[in-house]
């Protein structure tokens, strides 16, 4: 390409497809002439996130143009899900990008933490943006969900496993979105039997990030089964969702097939043990651990108290040391 078509192309007038004209565009940002370069990220930087999301999306985009709008001159927060999700996108990149992004792109990253692999994951751990987050998230006590830092530790552990053990790759976002569609369909027809495989079909096939992400921004029929996950992991993303409610908590604290970690978790929330039916439901809950179960007997009223020390259910000491409760109350009240 001569010099004057090159200059041409760089701003834009090539007359090409939109997806031919990125690829040359990217290309040409790295030209040998200054001129021919600067035209072309000129160019670049004009294009909408409207115009470039649907591009950058695409299976047929090459690495080199993904790679482009990773660079931190480049890079722009409304279009890193698209990036993300491509599985052209440059994995070395991502993580570099992880290292040293700003509070910004950190908060996407955030959000869109099932599409990030593990050295990512690594890179934004130690990321200064993402630390000074976390701790004034922490600091505030923020409501709701919090990637803290040992969160993140754990989620980097399991994914690493997960991938050196199981191989497990991520459910195509073209998948989810079939699965989606499925569900959709079978909740407008009542159908609740296809619709409760359809979501169970999904979630089984999710890597362990995914179900971190769906764990937090998921429905409550999601978190339902989401909550009886082996991972102690998506357990506690499940439990610190800020869409997950009273009711769901209640269920939870309810449930015999959940495992007691989950139970632990529960009790150690102030914001759940704050209601008197997710503590009642703990104590009489058999899977509850027994520590547990001992601390919360004196904060049973007591007709639950002497409902307790009679369910056959729960452990003989729990019964026993209810029963003890009961009849020193009534001792007192004579």
């Amino acid at each position: 390409m001569i010099a004057g078509d090159k200059l041409t192309a760089a701003r834009g007038q090539a007359g090409l497809p939109p997806e031919a004209s990125l690829e040359l565009l990217v290309a040409l940002s790295r030209d040998a002439d200054e001129q021919v370069r600067t035209e072309a990220r000129r160019t670049l930087a004009s294009w909408s996130a409207d115009t470039l999301a649907p591009l950058l999306t695409r299976r047929s985009t090459t690495a080199d143009v993904l790679e482009y709008f990773l660079a931190l001159e480049n890079v722009r927060s409304e279009l890193l899900p698209s990036i993300l999700s491509n599985r052209n996108t440059p994995q070395q990149a991502v993580g570099e990008l992880a290292a040293i992004a700003d509070l910004d792109m950190v908060r996407v990253m955030l959000d869109n933490i099932d599409l990030l692999r593990t050295n990512a994951l690594v890179a934004l751990k130690s990321n200064t943006a993402y630390l000074k987050l976390s701790e004034s998230r922490l600091a505030a006590k923020t409501e709701g969900f919090v990637f803290e830092p040992s969160f993140l530790e754990l989620l980097i552990a399991e994914a690493q496993l997960e991938e050196e053990r199981l191989a497990i790759k991520p459910l195509a976002e073209e998948e989810i979105q079939k699965l989606d569609k499925e569900i959709a369909v079978a909740a407008a027809t009542g159908n609740e039997e296809k619709k409760a495989e359809s979501i169970y079909a999904k979630v089984s096939r999710m890597n362990i990030s995914q179900k971190v992400q769906l764990s937090v921004k998921g429905n409550k029929d999601e978190r339902a089964i989401l909550i009886r996950d082996p991972s102690k992991l998506i357990a506690r993303a499940v439990l610190g969702s800020p869409k997950v409610t009273e009711q769901e908590i209640e269920t939870f604290a309810n449930l015999k097939s959940v495992s007691d970690e989950v139970l632990r978790l529960i009790s150690m929330s102030r914001k759940f043990m704050k209601s008197y039916s997710v503590l009642r439901n703990l104590a009489f809950n058999p899977r509850t651990p027994l520590d547990i179960g001992l601390q919360l007997l004196n904060r049973l009223l007591p007709q639950d108290q002497r409902a307790l020390s009679m369910d056959k259910n729960v452990s003989e000491t729990i019964r026993k040391m209810a029963l003890k409760n009961v009849q020193q109350k009534e001792k007192k009240d004579k």
